[in-house]
C-alpha cells in the first residue's frame, strides 16, 4: 500500500474511531473503493453470538448471522432502502436455490483468519460465471467481477467486505486482492467499534483512545520512550506510565508482542491471499 494511501486511511480511522464509527466506516469504504477502482463495496458485520437486544438479522450457515450492513452509494444502490431490497432479493434467491453462493460459503467455512478470495480463484468445480449468483443476481445489477473478504474479529465475530466491478471492466488481479488484504489488517479498530455498538462484543471491552493509538504508532516506529516524551513535551515517567497502560489494555509486555497484537488484533496471523488448488 502506498504511503500516501496509508496516511489517508489512518486519518479516516483516527477521526472517526471510536467516537463515531458508522460515518468512519463509510468514509473507509469509499477510500477502498476508489483505490481498487471498484464500482461497489459493502461491509457486513457477522456474528454467531446471542445478542442481548433485538436486531433484524439474516441467518447464514453454522450459526452465523448478518447483524448490520454498510455501503456508500454505488451501482444504483443509492439509499439504505435500496440496499436492503437488494439484500433481501439475494437471500430470497439463495433460499429458492437451497444454498448460499460459493463465495459466501467460502467466507463462512474459512472463518478464523483475515482472508480474500477472487472469483477467478474460487475452489469450486462449477465456474462462477455459470452459477446462479452471476446469471441471476450479479449480472442483473451490472456487476462483472467480485472480491469477497473477511476481517477476523474473534471466534464469534467477523466482518465481511465485498467489492464489485461493473460489467465490461477488467477482472480483479492478484495484486488487487493483496491490497484488499492489507486493508483488512488495518480496519480492526473500526470493526471492533461496530461490533461493540451492535452488542456482539461485551461493553466492557477496552479500546485505545486516539492518543493511545498515536502512542502505539510512535512505539512501533522504533522511537525510544525518551524521544517520544521529548517530542510530546512529557516527562519520561509519565510517558512510561502511558506505555504501561497501553500494554495492559492489549495484554502484551514487549514491543515485539505489541507489533504482533497491533497488526493482528485477534492473535491469528493473516495469510497471503488464498488461491484455489
Amino acid at each position: 500500500m502506498q504511503a500516501d494511501a496509508l496516511a489517508q486511511l489512518g486519518a479516516i480511522l483516527g477521526r472517526h474511531t471510536p467516537v463515531d464509527p458508522e460515518p468512519g466506516v463509510l468514509a473507509l469504504l469509499r477510500h477502498v473503493m476508489a483505490d481498487l477502482a471498484s464500482d461497489g463495496i459493502s461491509l457486513m458485520c457477522a456474528s454467531r453470538k446471542a445478542i442481548g437486544r433485538e436486531l433484524k438479522v439474516q441467518e447464514l450457515l453454522d450459526g452465523w448471522r448478518i447483524l448490520a450492513q454498510y455501503a456508500p452509494p454505488c451501482l444504483g444502490r443509492s439509499t439504505p432502502e435500496e440496499m436492503a431490497k437488494r439484500e433481501q432479493e439475494y437471500y430470497a434467491l439463495a433460499m429458492k436455490m437451497g444454498e448460499l453462493d460459493p463465495m459466501t460459503r467460502w467466507a463462512i467455512d474459512s472463518a478464523g483468519q483475515h482472508r480474500v478470495l477472487r472469483a477467478a480463484d474460487l475452489p469450486s468445480q462449477e465456474p462462477l460465471n455459470a452459477h446462479w449468483l452471476t446469471t441471476e443476481f450479479l449480472e442483473m445489477l451490472g456487476i462483472g467481477d467480485r472480491l469477497v473478504s473477511a476481517h477476523h474479529v474473534d471466534a464469534d465475530n467477523e466482518v465481511y467486505v465485498v467489492v464489485d466491478r461493473a460489467l465490461g471492466q477488467p477482472d480483479y488481479s492478484v495484486d488487487d486482492a493483496a491490497r484488499l488484504l492489507d486493508y483488512l489488517h488495518l480496519i480492526g479498530p473500526v470493526c471492533t467499534c461496530l461490533m461493540l455498538e451492535l452488542g456482539a462484543i461485551p461493553a466492557d471491552a477496552k479500546l485505545l483512545s486516539q492518543r493511545e493509538t498515536k502512542l502505539v504508532r510512535a512505539l512501533l516506529s522504533g522511537a525510544r520512550e525518551s524521544e517520544i516524551a521529548q517530542q510530546w513535551e512529557m516527562t519520561e515517567p509519565s510517558l512510561h506510565a502511558a506505555v504501561v497502560r497501553v500494554y495492559k489494555k492489549l495484554g502484551v509486555n514487549s514491543r515485539a508482542a505489541l507489533a504482533a497484537r497491533w497488526l493482528n488484533p485477534t492473535g491469528v496471523r493473516g495469510t497471503p491471499v488464498q488461491r484455489g488448488d
